[in-house]
């Protein structure tokens, strides 16, 4: 017994899927498909950034170090 997806059924062989695509779905895949490529996108440059300023923040505690030095 294998699990076929949502609405999907194991006939003994394979699955098979009652569910068949229209045309004004593939709109909502696609807009899927960019948003979720967006959000990962926006997630990466999220972490670029934090990493940036944190350097920032690192180095003015480096120069203050040094400066006392």
């Amino acid at each position: 017994m294998a699990y076929c997806g949502v609405g999907g059924v194991w006939n003994g062989t394979a699955c098979t899927s009652d569910y068949a695509y229209v045309k004004g779905d593939f709109q909502d895949i696609v807009v899927d498909g960019l948003g979720t490529t967006g959000a990962s996108v926006v997630e990466w440059l999220d972490l670029i950034v934090l990493l940036i300023v944190l350097g920032f923040i690192i180095g003015i505690f480096v120069k203050l170090g040094n400066l006392f030095r």
